[in-house]
């Protein structure tokens, strides 16, 4: 019986992606319109259906089906098994015995239904077709086709066989994309690592579409901020034509990369705004060791209607304010965050219009200092506006002031400070124990905030040598208050933007796995 679309995409993505590996430049297949093609008769069919056995495979390129959600590309599964075995080893030795060529054909089989399939051959090029209401096809290299047709003969699994290939389904999946993976799929260039495309506007615009809508709206929320929020998120998902999903490994990390090609309009034009960044602030920020760093340039014009939707929901005019100067970020920023004994953040982002912000800003700290009984939280607090005065600029002071056992034990009996405002044309915020230390460092031109971090600065590095606009990096242990940061390989996000396509890459170290496999990280 054939699985559910959810449970068995689900369940290749899964299989597949214990292969993640360094970062490396993927390629991925041609999104390209065919011409007519001439329909020449099939080699060989199989199954008893007369539909199927009459079907045709054209001599020349063809589209894809209107009804072709997703695509599997292996360039060679035996060799793409052994470096998962080589991952999962390295996580924890032995694992790998788990992870073969059989298990992979054993997940394709029950994917199209077949008791067995014999005859394929798993050190070339593979793929699995998935087409609206939850139809696969296994395309493959036909080692045997002997062996192929006596292992697919006892059951209703049918096959069609084309040049050295065969097409291995139901007779409606096979109906479907055939003519198409015979003809065209096979012929493309396989990229080298195992990759997933889906095809997001013809999921939403499937069979499945109106139930992923509904999950959606519900897993967000049910307010009207909420609902506004997943209505964008819908919007650009419906944006993107096809994305890409590339999964590797070695013993020293896992990587996950994709790539997203989008449709003419919003989406696009907000891709073209992007530029790659220098990471020049995170530079004044250093390296750490920090528990999380968020760092690069971004154009913040696509989520801008967004965050307006939200804001018109509250009815808040400060909140309106603040979210009318979005499009005022749009130059390099970072953000560092630790979590030992108390919390400890550090931001700095370049402005377009610093003394546009900057009014904004002294107007509401203004009003905020004047009234009684100021609490943040549920915790008193004193606003102090212009407290930090210096050559390079004047920042607000806001000071917390525990109450209880345990605000005294998360920020000490004394309280601590947060520094925030706008310094020449930097939007800038401290908080923590070194909050005043900090934010005095980053106020003065051309001043740095000693770091030994090594690990960091050369996934900046990396990052600056691929053209990325953004990098976020992990410690999650220390993030969870589990240990001090350590200058230890973080967990990193790279993302990119050129022409038509966003590219990501999510790097997850080996030693990361291991303590998640071990139960080292908590929920």
């Amino acid at each position: 019986m054939i699985r559910s679309t959810k449970t068995s995409l689900l369940a290749l993505i899964v299989g597949l992606s214990a292969a993640c590996g360094g970062p490396a430049k993927t390629a991925t297949p041609a999104d390209q319109k065919e011409p007519p093609a001439e329909a020449v008769l099939v080699d060989q069919a199989s199954g008893g259906s007369s539909d199927v056995s009459k079907l045709v495979i054209p001599s020349a390129p063809v589209a894809a089906p209107a009804t072709l959600m997703a695509e599997v590309l292996l360039s060679n599964p035996n060799h793409q098994i052994t470096q998962i075995a080589t991952f999962a080893d390295a996580v924890q030795p032995g694992m790998g015995a788990f992870v073969t060529p059989a298990s992979l054909m054993q997940m394709l089989e029950g994917m199209v239904g077949a008791v067995g399939i014999a005859g394929l051959d798993l050190n070339a090029p593979t793929y699995v077709t998935i087409t609206d209401g939850n139809r696969f096809v296994i395309v493959g290299t036909v080692a045997s086709e002997a062996d192929l047709m006596d292992s697919l003969s006892s059951g209703s699994t049918q096959v069609i066989t084309h040049e050295g290939f065969a097409a291995i389904g139901s007779s409606e999946a096979l109906m479907e994309v055939a003519p198409y993976a015979l003809s065209t799929l096979v012929k493309r260039p396989v990229p080298d690592k195992p990759t997933l495309s889906l095809y997001l506007s013809k999921i939403l615009a499937g069979s499945h579409g109106d139930e992923l809508r509904s999950d959606l709206m519900n897993n967000i929320g049910s307010d009207d901020a909420s609902r506004a929020v997943a209505a964008v998120l819908i919007e650009t998902i419906n944006s993107v034509e096809v994305l890409h999903t590339s999964l590797d490994a070695d013993p020293a990390a896992a990587v996950i990369a994709m790539q997203a090609i989008v449709k003419d309009g919003a989406l696009k034009d907000f891709i073209g705004k992007q530029k790659p960044a220098d990471f020049s602030v995170l530079d004044r920020i250093g390296t750490g060791p920090w528990g999380m760093v968020a760092a690069g340039r971004f154009d913040l014009s696509l989520i801008a209607p967004m965050v307006n939707k939200m804001v018109e929901a509250e009815n808040n005019p400060m909140l309106t304010q603040i979210a009318a100067q979005l499009g005022n970020l749009g130059g390099e920023m970072a953000i560092a965050l630790n979590m030992p004994k108390t919390p400890e953040l550090v931001m700095a982002m370049e402005l377009i219009d610093a003394a546009s912000l900057a009014q904004i800003l002294d107007s509401i700290v203004a009003l905020a200092a004047s009234q009684p009984n100021l609490d943040m939280g549920g915790m008193p607090a004193t606003l102090k506006p212009l407290s930090l005065k210096t050559r390079g600029g004047s920042l607000h002071e806001l000071k917390l002031n525990p109450a209880n056992d345990f605000q005294k034990e998360l920020y000490g009996k004394k309280g601590v400070s947060a520094f925030f405002g706008v310094a020449g044309n930097n939007l800038l915020a401290t908080f923590g124990v070194n909050a005043k230390k900090y934010a005095n460092v980053l106020v003065t031109a051309n001043a740095k905030i000693p770091g030994k971090g090594t690990k960091l600065a050369a996934a900046v590095a990396q990052a600056k040598a691929a053209g990325e606009s953004l990098l976020f990096a992990v410690d999650v242990l220390s993030l969870q208050g589990q240990r001090p940061p350590k200058d230890v390989d973080p967990i990193l996000l790279g993302i990119g933007f050129s022409g038509n396509a966003v590219q990501a890459r999510m790097v997850l170290p080996t030693e990361f796995v291991k303590e998640a496999a071990a139960g080292g990280l908590s929920n």
